[in-house]
């Protein structure tokens, strides 16, 4: 049991409470205390402080850190402004935060006292207070739910990020037309009741270099057709406000039946008339129950298809202009964790490359044939490790139930039981992760796939082929036989691809 007099080495953590004001004047404050404290112990510190903290302790990065330092015994003690501080409402999160601090025997330190989990009132106090810190956080949010509810019903804005050509007046809380936005906005409305199509409308926006509603990873590509289309679907840009349509139910998205809507004429600008938003709609409609020959051809080639072989996600297709015409290329956007993008080097679709494709498909070569048993024996060995993993997990789940009985009849002591009880929960959420894995690996093999039968295919394949005269027909030939394509280009240029058949 650790105790002041062998206190060396703290961690100093500090986390905002939504209610709580001005966050950089009270973080200073709770950091200002806690710091003198450490100094005038005697300590040595290092301050973990959250930036961007969130309600599940997967969000909060520096408490991640931190809970892994102690793992390594590397503080004798948390210096905390108050024990609620250290998480919120997730009584898992709570749990792996309490193992945490038992299994490293660290102490957690506030202004007023000590607290040791070892101690039975220290263990007592803490599960009082995290019960106490979730009723708090309900009572937060319930309050947070219902000003944004209120303010919406007043006219003000309330959903974040207001939608192109408004930006938002914090003074107001109201919505304020910018005046170089609105001038694009009013072109693209203009361009698509003319009679431009919205994937049209995307290349010039892209062609002009305007930027996009939002910065970063959320539009680093440019406009995009879906894009342009929930701008001039909103009925935001009528004067409307409109709050919730949406909601986060126990960690899962849900949409709102629309009667449920709050929606009331808000204090802004319309950008928009009545009339022009149900042309739009009624334009829209039109397209979507007659296509044209002009939306067969504007659909990306071999969409969806396409995979990166060094990072295993799917490959982008985009279409851009060159020497005056629209020509599609490929390639892969994916941006690892540590920032940096794949470096998978991609390619321009012309006639080389479709008959390319065209001529691994309809070859079934010792690759294709190899592919195949591959797939049958990948499916073997994920059937038989899941019926292991799945085993394993219910005589983990008996041993619990067996500790459970020996803490009980005071065969072991409530450290042992405490210890033997984190580790038997690690591994079931280790044997829970490779139980998901395989089960993802079965959902997705394509069980049944014989050379016979892909020869079949093949023939009919052909067969369609040869009727097809757009991308989106092609397409659909591919999907009758294809899972998907595996894209490698080398040094050299030379493109590898690797079919795996349906």
């Amino acid at each position: 049991m650790n105790n002041n007099n062998v206190i060396k080495q703290v961690a100093i953590y500090l986390r905002k409470s939504r209610d709580d004001g001005d966050y950089e004047d009270v973080l200073s404050k709770h950091r200002d205390a806690l710091v003198a404290i450490a100094n005038a112990k005697g300590w040595k510190y290092k301050c973990y402080e959250e930036v961007m903290s969130g309600e599940r302790l997967i969000y909060r990065a520096e408490m991640q850190k931190l809970l892994k330092c102690l793992d390594e015994n590397l503080y004798d003690a948390v210096l905390v402004i108050d024990i609620d501080r250290l998480g919120r409402g997730e009584p898992k999160d709570w749990g792996v935060i309490k193992d945490t601090f038992l299994t490293s025997d660290t102490l957690i330190i506030t202004p007023n006292s000590t607290y040791d989990l070892w101690d039975e009132k220290d263990d007592m106090t803490f599960d009082f207070k995290t019960m106490l810190a979730k009723y708090e956080l309900k009572k937060i949010k319930e309050r947070f739910r219902n000003g944004k509810i209120g303010g919406a019903k007043k006219g003000m804005w309330t959903n974040g990020s207001p939608p192109y050509p408004y930006i938002y007046n914090r003074e107001d809380k109201k919505l304020d037309v910018h005046p170089e936005k609105y001038r694009i906005y009013r072109l693209m409305m203009e361009k698509y009741l003319g009679g431009f199509n919205l994937l049209q409308i995307a290349d010039w926006l892209n062609e002009e270099k305007i930027p996009t509603p939002y910065g970063g990873k959320r539009n680093k590509h440019g406009w995009s057709s879906v894009g342009i289309r929930r701008l001039l679907i909103n009925e935001i840009h009528l004067g409307y406000i409109i709050y919730g349509r949406t909601r986060n139910y126990r960690g899962n998205f849900q949409i709102i039946n629309k009667d449920e809507w709050i929606k009331v004429q808000g204090d802004h600008q319309p950008v928009k008339t009545q009339e022009e938003h149900e042309a739009i709609l009624a334009k829209l409609a039109e397209n979507t129950l007659q296509p044209n020959r002009s939306k067969a051809i504007n659909v990306a080639p071999l969409s969806g298809l396409l995979f990166c072989s060094k990072c295993g996600n799917r490959m982008r297709i985009k279409r851009r202009k060159q020497n005056g015409e629209f020509v599609w290329s490929t390639m892969c956007v994916h941006v690892n964790e540590d920032g940096s993008t794949c470096e998978q080097t991609g390619r321009r679709l012309d006639d080389e490359f479709n008959e390319a494709i065209y001529k691994r498909i309809t070859k079934i070569d010792q690759e294709s044939v190899q592919t195949v048993n591959e797939e049958t024996m990948r499916l073997q060995e994920a059937r038989a490790l899941l019926q292991s993993k799945n085993d394993e997990l219910s005589k983990t789940l008996k041993a619990i139930e067996k500790l459970i009985e020996l803490y009980e009849e005071e065969m072991v002591t409530k450290q042992q039981f405490s210890q033997r009880k984190v580790a038997h929960e690690n591994s079931i959420i280790k044997i829970k992760r490779d139980i998901e894995k395989y089960q993802i690996i079965i959902a997705g093999s394509k069980a049944g796939v014989t050379v016979e039968k892909i020869e079949d295919r093949i023939g009919k394949f052909k067969s369609v082929w040869e009727k097809t005269a757009n991308n989106a027909q092609r397409n659909k030939a591919y999907r009758s036989i294809v899972h998907k394509i595996i894209y490698d280009r080398g040094e050299d240029g030379k493109v590898i691809l690797r079919v795996f058949y349906k």
